[in-house]
């Protein structure tokens, strides 16, 4: 009778359809501690850029803003020039605006990583308000705005490396609810800031406005009111952008790198599959809107998945898959599978960045760190061996990392397409297996976080005071 009820109750701890109290309470020191103790010099070079950008707006100098900082005729110096669109700067620089003419590097850093951070929480509660309009359970809702917060993708990209994907994806998420809606217009003016954030935005934009319009004029002008921003903005710094350009151009042509043989020349493939997306997207049609909004996820999570599967991609990049992944999976029968795809995704793809980007993961990243700067502890941290070294000593890891990765978000785009009445592998599996609480995905790609990055920057940070 004693070992039934201990399977009663464990049964019912993976049944839970909300998360408990302690659950909110360890992802909150989770959050907290990763904000903390690592930051990633790109978010430094951008605060420092974005206090430069006040500098030359209130010494009526701002159209010199890029040339000047790529020259580096400033108070800083990094290698790299200002990137960004304006607006990004602008966003930064009203966010510093409390602190700006008392320059203090410790307080400009965490400002900035902040505000990152905070434009993740703000992903993390759309996440919630998008998962109601598909009819997904109120308790389960709860749950997937947690499943953000401690994924893997997100707590690296994020809350470690402070970059501000985030902040290009919020304002897309943020679209996507009036598109829920119906309301195109106000969909594209927020999809024009988030394409000044990043670009990426545009790559979901064109396919989700030919699942919902077919007129040729209609299109045209939902693509020109787009653009309500970038146009004016790239303008007004038209011959004075310093490298921008030509950053952007690098970031463009990794589009175009993979490749698959043509009959006259070689044919980029994610853009081949891109465009039978698109195509795709013209022809689908219904008259159910709860499958309409069904479609416009998996729509998202195609174009993100095939993006980071033939496209050279950075860490913070990873965090726009997220929220239309979880979402996906959240309007799944069958999710099971999915809880366990999702781990040895996050390890394929943590595994791919120490084996591409070797140091940038690491002890190294606590050099910029809140913590590191306000005990004014030296630079000495950074590992004497990076862990590339360690994880290329296990058998075949190299070559099992890329399919570890790539091989879960293909199986998505084949098996998460929504039916009328279900997905794909739904269907396939009869409806006959049915997944536990999402609490068992939440904290299994928490536990692959914690076993990937923080027990291995532990050990290396150990190794530092030996």
């Amino acid at each position: 009778m004693h070992s039934f009820d201990i399977r009663k109750r464990l049964s019912g701890f993976w049944m839970a359809e909300s998360p408990a109290r302690w659950e909110l309470i360890v992802a909150g020191i989770l959050v907290l501690f990763c904000y903390l103790f690592f930051n990633h010099p790109d978010i430094v070079e951008t605060a420092n850029h974005s206090w430069l950008f006040l500098d030359h707006l209130f010494s009526g100098d701002l159209l010199n803003f890029y040339d000047n900082v790529l020259a580096h005729e400033n108070t800083f110096y990094y290698v790299n020039g200002a990137h960004y669109n304006v607006i990004l700067y602008l966003l930064f620089g009203l966010w510093l605006l409390p602190v700006y003419g008392i320059y203090h590097l410790f307080s400009l850093d965490a400002s900035a990583k902040l505000l990152a951070c905070i434009a993740a929480l703000g992903c993390a509660f759309m996440t919630r308000r998008l998962a109601l309009r598909l009819d997904i359970s109120e308790g389960r809702t709860k749950y997937m705005r947690l499943a953000f917060l401690v994924s893997p993708l997100t707590l690296a990209g994020v809350f470690c490396m402070g970059q501000y994907d985030s902040l290009c994806l919020f304002f897309l998420l943020w679209a996507l609810y009036f598109y829920f809606e119906g309301r195109l217009s106000l969909f594209t003016l927020l999809v024009g800031v988030a394409m000044v954030c990043k670009f990426f935005a545009l790559l979901v934009f064109l396919p989700l406005l030919l699942l919902r319009e077919k007129r040729l004029s209609r299109l045209c002008g939902y693509g020109a009111l787009s653009l309500w921003l970038m146009v004016p903005t790239s303008l007004l710094f038209s011959g004075r952008d310093g490298d921008m350009g030509f950053f952007n151009e690098l970031m463009i042509e990794r589009l175009f790198n993979d490749t698959i043989p043509g009959a006259h020349t070689d044919v980029p493939l994610f853009f081949l599959m891109y465009a039978l997306v698109l195509v795709f997207c013209f022809f689908w049609n219904t008259s159910e809107s709860s499958h309409m909004r069904r479609m416009a996820v998996y729509i998202c999570m195609t174009v993100f998945a095939l993006l980071f599967s033939f496209v050279l991609w950075h860490p913070q990049w990873l965090v726009l898959l997220v929220p239309f992944a979880i979402l996906s999976v959240g309007t799944a029968q069958n999710r099971t599978p999915w809880y366990a795809m999702n781990a040895i995704c996050c390890a394929g793809a943590l595994l791919l960045c120490y084996q591409t980007f070797p140091g940038q993961l690491e002890v190294g990243m606590m050099d910029y760190s809140f913590l590191h700067q306000a005990l004014g502890l030296s630079a000495a941290l950074a590992p004497h061996q990076n862990l590339t070294f360690y994880f290329g000593l296990l058998p075949y890891v190299n070559q099992l990392a890329p399919v570890m990765f790539a091989a879960p978000l293909l199986a998505a785009i084949i098996f998460l397409y929504p039916r009328a009445t279900g997905t794909l592998g739904d269907q396939l599996s009869h409806n006959k297996l049915f997944a536990p609480s999402i609490r068992a995905g939440v904290w299994t790609g928490a536990c692959v976080f914690g076993a990937l990055l923080l027990v291995p920057v532990a050990f290396q940070w150990y190794k530092c005071f030996l």
